[in-house]
């Protein structure tokens, strides 16, 4: 018998157990984690939906009701779940990933030219308010904090199912071994980028500190609402002011407001997206996800 195979019988049998994961970042690490088991985790926002303002549906109530554990980044950005944990899943364990060992969260970057969304109502999210109150949520942008969250994750789901314990031993010390090998390769390819960027959602603040990148500043635009003649005239002359290369925006934003962004300030328009909303589900998104930044850094910068 093997090493692997001695340890799992001493653990004694797998009985399965229900798997929460509040994000597409944070179910395709935890899907990472378990892979080779017989348990598959639930996403409870999927698609191209956001947590910012998330109305929960009744299968994820359902989900969340049935959970042994749920993880998510924490009470600065899942709202929803802080809001619902307590009443319908009091039995789950609840692993705010945020508060992970060797994970240091970051402020919101203000002043300067970082807006702060929770100034002005008319272009705050659902969510923002609750959210600058915290500490940055965007932790899984940083190769070495996912690491930490996959270790985290392993561990939770170590003490719920001890007979699969050395299979999330195992797949947690392979990622954390990858993502530092990707974090190298990431760094390497950005070395040549320059330029100076916004962003339409100050998400990377982790991202530019593992890469060496840094954005000029962030706007807030609330994305479902167009912005008036004079809010697009204030950008402009933000833009032109600081001869900005680039300007990163996300998929929901209107194409025609970018496009009218790059004819009057001859920027590049680049989009990011720090959930893959595109992406499929499962253990390959966090790298996709992180390529697809890189290649977007690459294009509008180089």
């Amino acid at each position: 018998m093997t090493l692997m195979g001695l340890s799992i019988a001493l653990a004694g049998p797998a009985l399965g157990i229900d798997v929460v994961a509040s994000v597409k970042p944070v179910y395709s690490l935890v899907a990472g984690v378990m892979e080779g088991t017989s348990d598959t985790p639930t996403l409870v926002v999927e698609g191209a939906n956001s947590p910012h303002g998330f109305t929960m549906r009744p299968s994820d109530v359902d989900a969340v009701s049935k959970a042994d554990v749920i993880f998510w980044i924490g009470d600065s950005y899942e709202i929803f779940l802080d809001r619902i944990i307590p009443t319908v899943a009091p039995q789950a364990a609840s692993v705010a990933l945020i508060e992970s060992p060797g994970i240091e969260p970051l402020p919101f970057r203000e002043g300067g030219l970082f807006e702060n969304h929770a100034e002005d109502e008319d272009v705050a999210e659902p969510g923002d308010l609750h959210e600058e109150e915290g500490s940055d949520p965007h932790v899984w942008l940083d190769p070495d904090m996912a690491a930490d969250m996959v270790t985290r994750i392993a561990e939770e789901l170590s003490i719920l199912e001890p007979g699969n314990a050395p299979i999330y031993q195992a797949n947690a010390q392979a990622l954390v071994t990858r993502l530092s090998g990707m974090k190298s390769d990431i760094k390497e390819r950005l070395q040549d980028v320059s330029g100076g960027f916004f962003v339409f959602h100050d998400a990377y603040h982790y991202y530019e500190r593992a890469f060496g990148i840094e954005a000029t500043g962030a706007f807030t635009i609330n994305p479902t609402v167009a912005p008036g003649v004079q809010r697009l005239d204030e950008i402009r002359q933000t833009i032109d002011a600081a001869e900005a290369t680039c300007v990163f925006t996300e998929p929901q934003f209107s194409p025609s407001v970018l496009e009218a962004l790059a004819r009057d300030t001859g920027a590049k328009i680049g989009v990011l997206d720090p959930l893959g909303a595109d992406i499929a589900d499962g253990p390959e998104l966090y790298f996709e996800l992180m390529d697809q930044l890189t290649v977007a850094f690459e294009q509008c910068l180089s």
